[in-house]
């Protein structure tokens, strides 16, 4: 570094300076060290916060995965009581709804089925008195019989 006179505008000398570096690179190589060290525990933090959050929002996702199977068991009395997240609440009402018109659906179809099973026993049940007490009368059998080979539709086409 010049020394330089002020008054006589010249340079009077020269300073040399001379100092170690090995302690600015054992200072640089702490700062890395410890920036490494944030860096690493920043990651872990990230990572686990990651999974943390997706362990959060597959819950329901499982919830659902679930009462989806136990309605394919049969068990049609599985309702959803989700809420947080907008979508799977919005995804729980709707599996609700589903699940009450299914159930309404089955209701209807036994309803359906116990009608049509009543409607088809009563005259068979009818007839079933009837050719009983027929068959039972001994005088009638004879003529029952040929009264109804005479007009069954197979033997008058045969």
């Amino acid at each position: 570094m010049p020394i330089v006179n002020s008054g006589k505008q010249s340079t009077d000398g020269v300073v040399i300076m001379s100092f170690s570096m090995k302690s600015l690179h054992m200072m640089a190589d702490t700062v890395k060290r410890k920036v490494y060290i944030v860096l690493l525990i920043l990651t872990i933090l990230i990572v686990l916060g990651a999974v943390l959050y997706s362990t959060l929002l597959a819950r329901p996702l499982k919830q659902i995965t679930s009462s989806i199977n136990e309605i394919s068991q049969g068990d049609m009395n599985v309702k959803l009581h989700m809420h947080g997240f907008s979508e799977i609440s919005s995804i729980s009402d709707s599996f609700n709804q589903m699940i009450d018109v299914i159930q309404n659906q089955d209701t209807a179809r036994q309803e359906f089925v116990s009608n049509v099973s009543h409607e088809l026993k009563t005259p068979i049940a009818s007839m079933k008195v009837l050719a009983d007490s027929l068959l039972s009368q001994e005088a009638c059998r004879r003529k029952f019989t040929v009264s109804f080979w005479e007009t069954s539709p197979t033997r008058s086409s045969v």
